[in-house]
């Protein structure tokens, strides 16, 4: 992907959190079309940033900066890349860049750093069932299917009583005549 050509100003996009705007080459933000800040990256922040670096270096819109809104990196088309973000990782600081991926160690791929994200950052199944406002939901459902079970089930013996009724001859209509 080449460099623009002395851009004045580009339109930016917060993939995280849709703030948007127009940016100068220099960073200097020139216009707000939406404020963002609505969403917070989910699952982990450096799991988020390291995913939208990923994206970019595949041939998506460049990483031109961050967000003020949500700290997480903006996208465009139209302006040059961003300097090097340092990424936080047990593995130790990850500089990710367009043309620059290193750890403490040297040079890494994207499949080792992806790993290594995914690995330390994105909740495993067994924490999410864990979770407090899971539990409360499920616990809510469950009380919500007990109560529809119980109209079902009266629906279903007044439904059966008036068959019994109406095959006995008991029941003429609904004023009992």
């Amino acid at each position: 992907m080449t460099e623009p050509a002395h851009v004045a100003a580009g339109e930016v996009r917060c993939p995280t959190c849709l703030y948007r705007a127009r940016w100068s080459a220099d960073g200097e933000v020139l216009a707000v079309e939406q404020e963002g800040g609505a969403r917070a990256p989910d699952p982990h922040p450096t799991l988020v940033s390291w995913r939208i670096w990923h994206a970019a270096r595949q041939g998506g819109d460049r990483v031109v900066g961050a967000c003020p809104q949500c700290a997480m990196p903006v996208l465009s088309a139209d302006l040059p890349w961003a300097d090097a973000w340092t990424l936080a990782s047990k593995h130790g600081p990850i500089r990710v860049g367009h043309d620059l991926l290193e750890g403490p160690a040297g040079a890494l791929d994207d499949a080792t750093v992806d790993a290594w994200m995914v690995d330390e950052f994105q909740p495993r199944f067994v924490d999410q069932l864990l979770d407090v406002r899971l539990f409360f939901v499920a616990v809510v459902l469950g009380i919500l299917g007990l109560v529809l079970l119980g109209w079902l089930g009266a629906i279903g013996y007044l439904v059966n009583w008036f068959i019994a009724m109406a095959n006995q001859g008991n029941f003429s209509g609904p004023v009992g005549l």
